[in-house]
């Protein structure tokens, strides 16, 4: 079993129980990759400790990589970028202190799943929100959004009043900021997912070719709707593990 700390806080100047995060690594780690990961729930509900996160990171720190799941402050408590900020501050925390736990702050990599994707795709096309949290932009290897949404979140539409589907590619989609300087990018969905969410995965992959960059892809996954296609990350045969593990060390 990897070894684990619980409930840090990474987010001083918050009194939220949510601004917290724990960490999964084996021992005897070093300089090993880190994938920081937020939980998925509409930006409304969810937890590090949910049915999808808590598998998914026992299965990296098991893969010799050091995973971070994050909670964060979330809609209605919260509005935009609130969430998105909290996740960068999450990040700075690793970068700042993953060193004694084994990882490597040069060697970082964002994801998470469905609302969290949708967080991991914000920080990654938005250089500014890591940096103001005292990363550079530079160590940041990687982004592997699964299922998230490419377009305006729909919290964030609520939030906006937003119901013309025109009005979706906005300052808080992440199609909106494709360009060829983004960190290396790999986006996946289940072939039975949410409805438009493999679509929006694929208009953003043809945005980020289209802008001259040289790393990304996208893949669905036969058989998978949007829970199911991380569900089966602590299987050792899980294609979806497989492909997102393969990613990380190739870049790492």
């Amino acid at each position: 079993m990897p070894r684990t700390e619980h409930e840090i806080i990474y987010h001083e100047s918050s009194v939220s129980d949510y601004c917290r995060l724990d960490v999964y690594a084996t021992d005897n780690v070093k300089d090993a990759p880190v994938v920081v990961w937020f939980h998925g729930g509409g930006l409304e509900c969810g937890d590090k400790f949910s049915g999808e996160a808590l598998p998914i990171v026992m299965r990296l720190a098991k893969e010799g990589i050091v995973a971070v799941s994050v909670n964060y402050r979330m809609y209605p408590e919260v509005k935009y970028p609130v969430f998105i900020e909290d996740a960068a501050a999450a990040v700075g925390w690793a970068y700042r202190n993953i060193a004694s736990r084994g990882g490597c702050p040069q060697k970082l990599f964002i994801s998470g799943h469905s609302a969290g994707g949708y967080l991991a795709a914000m920080l990654a096309v938005v250089p500014s929100y890591l940096e103001n949290a005292g990363v550079p932009y530079s160590d940041l290897k990687g982004a592997i959004p699964t299922s998230g949404q490419m377009v305006c979140h729909h919290s964030v539409r609520a939030e906006r009043g937003i119901t013309d589907k025109a009005d979706f590619i906005n300052d808080a989609a992440p199609i909106s900021y494709a360009s060829k300087d983004i960190c290396p990018w790999f986006t996946l969905t289940g072939d039975n997912d949410m409805e438009d969410r493999t679509n929006e995965n694929v208009r953003m992959l043809e945005a980020l070719k289209k802008a001259g960059h040289q790393d990304c892809a996208f893949k669905e996954y036969a058989g998978r709707d949007h829970c199911s296609v991380v569900a089966y990350f602590c299987d050792p045969a899980d294609p979806v593990a497989r492909d997102v593990v393969d990613f990380i060390k190739a870049r790492a």
